[in-house]
């Protein structure tokens, strides 16, 4: 976490970031919108897809929690989830985010390519319940894991991420 803290903090004195357009929110080195609309997994890519982006795939879901003026993603915090820090709640719920095994089934992938830690997952999860879950949501009540596998053809909320 320190590597992660030191780089942060370099990047807050030196604002090496573009802002983020409207209506995303800078949150550390990225950009994210949390939709309020209930989509499908694929409507909801192609929306995030539409405003310059795709489904939320975060660098750091667990971000340190001390950098004056900046956003947090999601802080680890007993009983509570909070995204964009103190400045956005969005509430309990289930939020569709970027990773599927749909390529290869058991094999979850950030839809950037990058593998989805195992470490992040809601306890005894994937479990592919009844063969047909192959989207990520965040759970956004659970701590301390985050996600969870779902039948894609569920409509709910989703989180944008603008692809500078």
């Amino acid at each position: 976490m320190n590597t992660l803290t030191s780089l942060l903090n370099k990047n807050a004195t030196t604002n090496t970031v573009a802002p983020c357009p409207y209506p995303f929110t800078q949150v550390i080195y990225e950009c994210f919108y949390a939709h309020q609309k209930k989509l499908t997994w694929p409507q909801a890519r192609r929306v995030c897809q539409g405003m310059g982006g795709d489904l939320a795939n975060p660098e750091h879901p667990f971000a340190p929690s001390d950098l004056p003026g900046r956003h947090l993603w999601w802080k680890k915090a007993p009983g509570s989830v909070k995204i964009y820090g103190t400045e956005r709640w969005i509430g309990p719920g289930y939020f569709w985010v970027g990773g599927t095994d749909v390529g290869a089934e058991g094999t979850w992938q950030w839809v950037s390519d990058r593998p989805v830690d195992p470490e992040e997952w809601l306890f005894s999860r994937p479990d592919n319940r009844a063969g047909d879950e192959h989207c990520l949501e965040i759970v956004m009540s659970d701590y301390p894991g985050l996600y969870n596998d779902e039948t894609c053809s569920i409509a709910q909320r989703f989180i944008c991420q603008y692809r500078h």
